[in-house]
């Protein structure tokens, strides 16, 4: 089982939330090894390099976090919505950011992983977490914190309820980020598409919890080329989970990012989770009942922006009751975000 007064912590997970609790503990004098199943920080190639747009408070992020994140995001210049075919340039929110994910020397996580190294945090590399491996860990004297994003696998061991989620992904290099385009339209499947761009990366995601194919790539690229003049030559499909449900703790070890449910169910917004979530599963070693407190406060609105989100989904009209649904969703405190 987790051991919460342990000073020697592992955590599983080379991502934003893994890296974000290894810096936090290492500063507060604990021990600490950051264990990847492959050969480099940055998460699964089957999703990155990636862009991601979200909005949040920067700063107050950095402050609840005790590390300034400020380098990693840049603001939106244009967002630009296109709901079943209808255009509409938005007014941008002040904290709208993009930032890069993924391994190259531009991304969040290799900000992140430099500053563990400062901090004195050790990496493993190649090492699979399994069943097994889980089994021997929480068996042992250190604390253990799992921080492995979208990988299925976990999911299953740690019995965590979870949804699948599919789609395309594609990326091309580009002179200038900052551009936001966001698409909905029945080749979405109740879910949504995305372009987005930061430093010399664009970014563009279809995806679906409904699940997504070869014809709905092709009536998104005929749009997305028809509309903005953009294309992608190196579409590739991709597989991972979502949680059902959120938890700080499992089956002996704590839980951080996308995993533990810190992610905002309507639109799958996780990026300021992440890094939240991150803090908090560092404080569970320090802190426990404060990390419980928090991760309640951050997670409080998950089951109720999931209802509505399925309310979403299956109410008739979509083109009518989705402007609806996304307004309601709109007035409700995002998940993860400070």
């Amino acid at each position: 089982m987790t051991i919460v007064g342990a000073k020697n912590i592992v955590v599983f997970g080379a991502g934003i939330s893994g890296l974000i609790a290894a810096i936090n503990l290492a500063k507060a004098g604990f021990k600490v090894t950051v264990s990847e199943r492959r050969d480099c920080i940055g998460g699964s190639p089957k999703w990155h390099p990636s862009v991601h747009q979200q909005v949040f408070d920067v700063q107050k992020t950095s402050e609840y976090l005790g590390i300034d994140i400020s380098p990693c995001f840049s603001p939106v210049k244009k967002h630009v919505f296109y709901f079943y075919g209808r255009k509409s340039i938005i007014d941008v929110p002040v904290n709208s950011y993009v930032c890069e994910k993924g391994q190259r020397p531009a991304s969040i996580e290799n900000f992140l992983s430099e500053e563990a190294q400062r901090c004195g945090v050790d990496f493993v590399f190649n090492e699979t977490l399994n069943s097994n491996a889980l089994r021997l860990r929480r068996s042992s004297s250190s604390g253990c914190i799992v921080a492995t994003g979208l990988e299925a696998e976990l999911y299953k061991v740690l019995d965590i309820k979870h949804a699948a989620v599919r789609g395309f992904r594609a990326s091309r290099a580009v002179n200038e980020g900052g551009t936001a385009l966001s698409f909905f339209g029945d080749y979405t499947h109740h879910d949504f598409a995305y372009i987005a761009s930061a430093g010399d990366l664009m970014f563009s995601l279809l995806f679906s919890r409904q699940g997504v194919n070869e014809k709905s790539l092709a009536v998104f690229s005929d749009h997305l080329r028809d509309s903005e003049g953009i294309s992608f030559d190196n579409w590739h499909f991709s597989t991972g989970c979502v949680p059902l449900e959120t938890n700080l703790e499992k089956n002996g070890v704590v839980l951080a990012g996308t995993i533990g449910g810190m992610i905002d169910p309507f639109f799958l917004n996780g990026i300021s989770g992440a890094l939240i979530s991150g803090k908090i599963a560092a404080l569970y070693f320090i802190n426990p009942e404060e990390s419980v407190k928090e991760f309640k406060r951050f997670t409080r609105n998950f089951h109720l922006k999931r209802a509505l989100k399925v309310l979403s989904m299956m109410a008739p009209g979509k083109r009518f009751t989705f402007p609806v649904f996304t307004l309601i969703n709109s007035k409700i405190k995002w998940v993860g975000v400070a």
